[in-house]
């Protein structure tokens, strides 16, 4: 008889275990793979954590960097709005000055040219009673006594309208400039107040 035909060899394969039939042995070499990829998960999930917390740290920074510039924006633009209404203000006090300067200037012209014309008035008539008197003479030691009389009092009155038309024009000049006065001591209190 013959013997039966002999069966195909099967080839060797190892059976896939799961991993709940895992041996011990197995699940330890396991375990460090596991626990990498785990910590790898556990890394991820912290660097998403952080890169969220730093934009939103990056977008509340930005919302008070822009709400700064903002606000320092706005109070530039009040402040130079106040420095130009100042200035506005402060150059039309100067013009003022200088109008009213320029008045008082002209009003004190004016005086003293009514004063210069009522004294050549006065020089005038006094000439004119000197020349008179001079007719009168009846002798040359009169006419030398009535010549040095007139030539003093010409002199005296010479001196006295010098005299008093320098104080006119000393206090003109005051009167004129101290608008102008004014307006320095304003500037320079601005100054100050500025520094």
């Amino acid at each position: 008889m013959a013997k039966p035909a002999a069966k195909p060899a099967k080839p060797k394969t190892t059976p896939k275990k799961s991993a709940v039939n895992a041996s011990p042995v197995a699940a330890k070499a396991a375990a460090p793979a596991i626990k990498k990829e785990t910590k790898i998960m556990t890394t991820a999930e912290t660097i998403t954590t952080e890169t969220k917390k730093a934009a939103e740290a990056m977008t509340e920074r930005l919302k008070s960097l822009m709400g700064d510039m903002s606000t320092r924006a706005k109070t530039a633009y009040e402040k130079g709005t106040e420095m130009v209404s100042q200035a506005s203000e402060f150059n039309k006090g100067n013009v003022e000055a200088l109008v009213e300067s320029g008045k008082i200037a002209a009003k004190g012209a004016q005086e003293m040219g009514q004063a210069y014309a009522e004294d050549a008035k006065k020089g005038f008539e006094e000439l004119t009673a000197a020349l008179k008197e001079m007719t009168t003479v009846k002798s040359p030691t009169e006419f030398i006594e009535l010549q040095t009389k007139l030539v003093k009092k010409s002199f005296d009155t010479a001196v006295a309208q010098t005299s008093k038309n320098s104080e006119a024009f000393i206090k003109l000049a005051g009167d004129v400039f101290q608008p102008i006065s004014n307006r320095v001591s304003v500037a320079v209190d601005s100054f100050k107040k500025a520094a």
